[in-house]
């Protein structure tokens, strides 16, 4: 598990650090530090498959929101494919001698691996769905000003292929993903993790409806399908899953729609980093003291990111002179921290793993090698 969620941890932080640059325009981070945005954020936030797309715009007239959606119908098309695939599958499992022991842990592993990438790409997909809508005007006048869309100016943002392929699809998507996941992992959380869950299976114990062992069997089914967020965080911080969805949310997608292009958007970004730090800070939800430390210095890298925004773009590192070989310095040295931790635990956690698979297998009977050897009238085993 501590891989999984170091992994996990690391992999937001990329997705948040990557978006900052692209989002907070009144900033500058530099040219090495926007190579490096861009290329964190071309893998974090599977941008690169709407560029490769790109490609194709001589031959079918695409467009971003043509990529965009299509991008969207692949990712709800991963999302139905399992329940589809494994209703099929598990009589087939089931002639081929499976046990349903084996069928049910197979399952479980599919949903969580799902599950967990639905939400690694929650954020990105979601700021990618609010730049289907966020229009840029061009013109001395604000009254006569021409509004295009600011991820392709090819759209104009009073056609109809806006309102209709832009405005509408992202519409429906931030309805059935952007709410919706976050929804249905909340129903999940309430109906399976929660007290109240632990209350309703006591409540069938009472009754007769349920047996003791299928209550300790659903509880550990609902674990198992949802490993990421049920063994990740304490039993009292159920919920707390849902509420970094929201700050990862409000950092990667929010943010763009919050006044773009002025020093208030990188202050909005540094009070909501505030807020979930000291939030985190205050209750230390996680399970894993490592893991612990790790979200908090990613938030915190985070936070001093968004604090550089807000003093470059009111002018402040310009008045200090302070030379652009520091600045770069400086926010490599935010981006490398985080990661640096992440892989050391991420070491320690396989070198863990790796010692208790050599003892397991050292004085397990079945995998050691019998040699008869008569010594002093004993049998020696090896």
């Amino acid at each position: 598990m501590t891989i999984e969620a170091a992994i996990s941890d690391l992999w937001h932080f990329v997705q948040i650090s990557s978006a900052l640059p692209r989002t907070l325009t009144a900033a500058s981070f530099g040219e090495l530090r926007e190579s490096y945005t861009n290329v964190a954020s071309e893998v974090s936030s599977f941008s690169f498959l709407t560029s490769f797309w790109s490609r194709l715009d001589c031959d079918l007239t695409s467009d971003f929101c043509w990529r965009a959606t299509a991008l969207m119908l692949a990712f709800l098309s991963f999302g139905l494919s399992l329940p589809i695939t494994f209703f099929a599958l598990r009589p087939v499992l089931a002639r081929r001698g499976w046990s349903q022991r084996r069928i049910d842990r197979f399952s479980n592993s599919a949903i969580n691996f799902m599950l967990f990438i639905l939400l690694g790409a929650h954020a990105p997909l979601s700021a990618m769905l609010l730049r289907m809508i966020v229009c840029r005007g061009f013109g001395p006048l604000e009254c006569t000003q021409q509004r295009y869309l600011e991820a392709d100016l090819a759209i104009h943002c009073d056609s109809s292929h806006y309102y209709g392929s832009c405005v509408g699809v992202a519409s429906a998507f931030i309805l059935l993903y952007t709410l919706g996941i976050p929804a249905v992992l909340l129903y999940i959380a309430v109906k399976y993790q929660s007290p109240f869950a632990d209350r309703r299976r006591k409540q069938l114990e009472r009754a007769g409806k349920m047996t003791k062992e299928q209550v300790k069997h659903d509880k550990k089914k609902w674990e198992a399908r949802a490993m990421f967020f049920t063994k990740k965080y304490e039993p009292s911080f159920w919920f707390y899953e849902v509420i970094d969805m929201f700050r990862r949310l409000s950092l990667t997608s929010f943010l763009i729609v919050l006044a773009p292009g002025t020093t208030a958007q990188p202050l909005a970004g540094v009070v909501l980093c505030l807020f979930f730090l000291l939030l985190h800070t205050r209750f230390c939800p996680l399970h894993l003291t490592s893991i612990d430390v790790l979200t908090f210095v990613s938030q915190l890298c985070i936070l001093i990111m968004l604090l550089y925004a807000v003093a470059d773009s009111t002018g402040v590192i310009y008045d200090w002179e302070i030379s652009q070989g520091g600045i770069l310095a400086f926010l490599l040295v935010l981006n490398t921290l985080p990661v640096a931790l992440g892989v050391g635990i991420i070491l320690h956690a396989v070198g863990a793993l790796l010692k208790i698979i050599k003892f397991i297998i050292h004085h397990n009977p079945r995998n050691r090698v019998v040699m008869h050897r008569q010594q002093g009238g004993r049998l020696k085993v090896w």
